[in-house]
């Protein structure tokens, strides 16, 4: 908790994270406290275990259309992915969060 602490006196969007275009690419699950309430996929072994990928902003945009995030699990063996999409919109008043919703 308190590297997380420390960690956001350095945050580049000064509390508007899900303003920020910056913040918008494809980002990589690599740690996940409890992974297997999020995905039982994820505790697979790692030679079989997808790549947990998230897409925001434009890079979302592309695979998903606008106005949405993804999350794109890859498999390592089998080329087959698996993507899943929700409308995401930036939380008023608190444009430090992304509101997601179903099927999410």
């Amino acid at each position: 908790a308190n590297a997380i602490a420390n960690l956001e006196g350095l945050d580049p969007s000064r509390g508007k994270a899900a303003m920020v275009d910056e913040l918008g690419g494809t980002w990589e699950l690599i740690y996940s406290v409890n992974a297997e309430a999020f995905s039982p996929l994820l505790n697979l072994p790692k030679l079989i275990r997808p790549t947990s990928l998230q897409l925001l902003g434009e890079d979302a945009a592309q695979v998903v259309g606008d106005g949405r995030v993804a999350q794109v699990l890859n498999f390592p063996i089998l080329p087959i992915s698996l993507v899943l999409s929700s409308g995401a919109v930036p939380y008023d008043p608190d444009l430090s969060t992304l509101e997601t919703f179903p099927p999410f």
